[in-house]
């Protein structure tokens, strides 16, 4: 979906005749198709902007990084997260610790098996140091979907259609 999303935003720029794409992360959010993950992405990685990307692979590593156990599908988690780590890309070319960040999540703290004798930041961990890497992060389970049983009816006559449902007990 990232991908067809980024065409969208593509086509729409190229449509509405515009030469470039914005060069900061408060501009790209306004292009359609654009969300706060490719903004910050493009804008941290091409334009050097000092804004940290949140995807799910960021989420995880400082969840188990910090310990913390909100509940990461909120937004105000990734709100929160977004103003903590913020400072940190002032250390760093943002580019290099947000790629870094996504690819330590990615290959190293994964969400089953991680590999923490070989990641750099197991030293300092407080999931590790508090044998809770297994419950982090906390992600509220969706309520499953109902299955519902309905009955229809379709009726066509010339350009006319009667559509009905029937009431079951």
């Amino acid at each position: 979906s990232r991908a067809r999303n980024l065409r969208f935003a593509a086509k729409s720029i190229c449509d509405n005749k515009k030469e470039d794409l914005p060069e900061n992360y408060h501009e790209l959010l306004t292009v359609k198709g654009i969300g706060p993950y490719t903004a910050a992405a493009i804008a941290s990685i091409a334009y050097g902007e000092e804004v940290p990307v949140i995807d799910g692979n960021v989420l995880r590593v400082f969840s188990r990084y910090w310990d913390f156990d909100n509940d990461i599908s909120l937004q105000k988690t990734k709100n929160w997260l977004f103003e903590q780590l913020s400072p940190y890309l002032k250390e760093v070319p943002p580019s290099l610790i947000n790629q870094g960040m996504m690819e330590l999540g990615a290959l190293i703290c994964k969400p089953k098996h991680p590999m923490c004798s070989n990641c750099p930041l197991s030293t300092s961990c407080l999931a590790l140091k508090h044998d809770t890497i297994t419950s982090r992060p906390v992600k509220k389970k969706k309520p499953p979907v109902p299955h519902v049983n309905i009955g229809i009816g379709l009726i066509l006559k010339g350009n006319k259609i009667l559509i009905a449902q029937r009431h079951t007990h």
